[in-house]
This record gives C-alpha cells, sequence and structure tokens, in this order.
C-alpha cells in the first residue's frame, strides 16, 4: 500500500511485522507481532478514532492514516466514501464475521450493512 506521502507498507508473513519504505527510499519496521493476508490503509482517517470490529489496526487511536490488518481470509479495503467493506459469512450466527461470500460495508460509527446483497456465489 501507498499513502498519499508516497510511504509503502507491506507485510512479512516470516517475520509478522509490517514494514514501511518512506518516500525517501529507506527501510524501516513500521510494527511487529501482527501479520494478516490482507492490509488496507484508511487515508483519510476515516476509522482513526475507533477499533472496527474483526479487524486488527496497527496505528494509534486518533492516528491518520489508518493500517489495518485482516488475520484471516478476508479482503478488505476503506473506499473513497470512509466505508470499510470486506466480504462476509450469510450462514453464520454472526452474518457480519469476515470471510465469505457476501459483502458488508461498515461506516466509521459501527454500523454494519450488508452490501450488494444481489452478488451471489458462482460455481466454476
Amino acid at each position: 500500500m501507498v499513502d498519499d506521502k508516497g510511504q509503502v507498507f507491506f507485510q512479512d508473513a516470516a517475520t509478522r511485522a509490517v514494514w514501511k519504505i518512506d518516500a525517501r527510499g529507506r527501510l524501516s519496521e513500521f510494527h511487529t507481532g501482527i501479520g494478516g493476508h490482507w492490509m488496507c490503509l484508511d487515508s483519510p482517517g476515516s476509522f482513526s478514532r475507533t477499533q472496527p470490529r474483526y479487524f486488527n489496526r496497527i496505528t494509534s487511536l486518533g492516528v491518520a492514516p489508518t493500517i489495518l490488518l485482516a488475520d484471516g481470509g478476508a479482503p478488505l479495503a476503506v473506499c473513497r466514501d470512509g466505508n470499510l467493506n470486506y466480504p462476509s459469512h450469510s450462514s453464520r450466527n454472526d452474518e457480519f464475521s469476515p470471510g465469505g461470500c457476501q459483502l458488508v460495508r461498515v461506516a466509521p460509527d459501527g454500523t454494519r450493512a450488508k452490501f450488494a446483497p444481489e452478488l451471489t456465489a458462482t460455481r466454476g
């Protein structure tokens, strides 16, 4: 991921660390002790003052940009509208848990809703 300052953030699964390359090309360890399959950058800081359920944040509360990690198999993105979007399960007790075939949108205030319910799973 690249932020608006030209800093690059990436994960290293072997060390469970997130690394940063600054705009001058210097490499540094940004966060250690947690890794994930997916990571997203909240450049505008929509979630800078909240802790979304299910996902880990590696920036302190109140700090933007917010970097969120999914430690499981659910890709996530904070889109231009400022909402966090990810796939969720529709058949579990908690229909908003990550990692399935329906999309969920989370507003910065924590409100969750199904997104694009007309999408269905396909088999190839």
